[in-house]
């Protein structure tokens, strides 16, 4: 369906860039607005090379009009006949304070490195009455005039006895699992429900995931929608919003609503005549979405330090005899799907005769779909004292395993080393 296709590529982040050519828009619609109505001011920078950065910052003045929602940012890359086109768009909902002329003045983009841009003025009509027609109330046959019902065109009867529907759309959020360890991964995904084009999305509210840590997952930007069944009618489904969440302490969680608003097109077949084309904003929440993370078994082992995943231990070294005077690198790796922020690095006793200089950590955490996998890296210099062959072990990492429900251990294994006298000086 087009509108989950277009919903896809309003949400979908475009890559950073630096700055170039780069044309620049505004606009302030409709022309005409009624006094209880709202208008958009939408400042717009594109530009033809992924090299470019559109970000900006808006600068202007309004006159006979306030802001009563917004910023409301938006990016997007479009590829059409094989040219590369980006854009970078700010809108603000506004309000007129009185009937006459309205106008946002004094408009400038500032673009990087420090560029202002000037736009002329965009200037709009307040009226009294409202642009848009009222709902005609359902008529009571009982009390219509039969000579106007036998004088009506069909068309208009069935208007009559139709009100324009509102759009079918809805919102809803989504936890996965629902009933998670403390420290497990939990997917939390905000959908759209549509049988209807989507002209305009804007977000209201997004829930601020108190005691969790969090990781955003990017929307993939060739993202379409998935067709479902709800409530026993078929529906485009859009992902809007996705972020993996990790509970820090057992409990019971409310994450907040989030609250969007959008355009719809809405389209009403008629018995006679033409389809009904008509617009409808549409404000929708979900419901609370309440977690609750088991703590994690008491039977923890020794050394326990709070990892939950399914994580792997490995450890190398970049030579297995060396010389005296000369230093091997011992590589020991932690990785896995999981949480592992605040995992300390190993403590590796080697046996006499060796000398272990203190490590160089690394850490990533990155995405394979929508889990996230964490990686934590340490580099260690191993000097021979004197020597000897030798065996190298690295301790063992207990960790909570969330789909077994258990506690296990990533081992690696002992790793030989052999050092060898220093070489005996050259002779002249």
């Amino acid at each position: 369906m087009r509108s989950a296709w277009l919903l896809a590529l309003l949400l979908a982040a475009a890559l950073p860039a630096a700055a170039r050519e780069i044309r620049v828009e505004a606009s302030l619609e409709p022309p005409v607005i009624g006094l209880e109505e709202t208008a958009t001011l939408t400042l717009v920078a594109r530009t033809d090379s992924l090299d470019a950065n559109p970000h900006f910052r808006p600068d202007f003045e309004l006159e006979n009009l306030q802001i009563v929602a917004g910023p409301f940012r938006s990016e997007d890359v479009s590829y059409v006949n094989g040219a590369i086109s980006r854009s970078f768009r700010i809108a603000f909902r506004v309000r007129p304070l009185a009937v006459g002329k309205a106008r946002a003045h004094s408009i400038a983009l500032l673009l990087p490195p420090g560029q202002r841009v000037e736009l002329e003025d965009r200037t709009i009509t307040v009226q009294a009455e409202p642009t848009r027609p009222t709902r005609r109330p359902m008529r009571d046959p009982r009390f219509e005039d039969p000579i106007e019902r036998l004088m009506r065109s069909p068309f208009d009867r069935e208007m009559a006895r139709r009100p324009p529907r509102d759009p079918a759309v809805h919102l809803r959020a989504e936890l996965t699992p629902t009933n998670p360890w403390a420290g497990q991964q939990v997917l939390y995904t905000l959908y759209l429900y549509t049988r209807d084009d989507i002209s305009a999305i804007m977000p209201r509210q997004l829930p601020t995931f108190r005691g969790f840590w969090t990781k955003d997952i990017p929307l993939p930007p060739s993202a379409r929608p998935e067709m479902v069944d709800l409530d026993g009618v078929r529906h485009a489904r859009v992902v809007l919003f996705q972020k993996a969440l990790f509970p820090l302490r057992a409990g019971r969680y409310t994450i907040e609503p989030a609250k969007i608003e959008l355009v719809a097109r809405v389209i009403e077949p008629r018995v006679f005549g033409p389809s009904y084309v008509h617009s409808e904003t549409a404000r929708l929440s979900t419901a609370p979405q309440v977690l609750d993370v088991r703590p994690l078994p008491a039977s923890a082992p020794p050394g326990f330090a709070g990892a939950v995943g399914r994580l792997g231990l490995t450890a190398r070294l970049d030579r297995a005899e060396l010389r005296l005077g000369e230093a091997a690198t011992l590589t020991v790796k932690l990785s896995g799907p999981g949480n592992l922020q605040g995992v300390a690095e190993p403590k590796i006793t080697l046996p006499a005769g060796l000398t272990l200089l203190p490590p160089q950590q690394q850490a990533e955490d990155s995405l394979r779909g929508t889990t996230v996998t964490g990686e934590r890296t340490w580099t260690y210099a191993v000097v021979p004292d004197r020597p000897g062959s030798y065996t190298v072990h690295v301790p063992e990492i207990p960790y909570f395993d969330p789909a077994g429900g258990a506690y296990r251990i990533a081992a690696a294994p002992q790793l030989p080393l052999h050092a060898l006298p220093r070489l005996p000086p050259a002779g002249p």
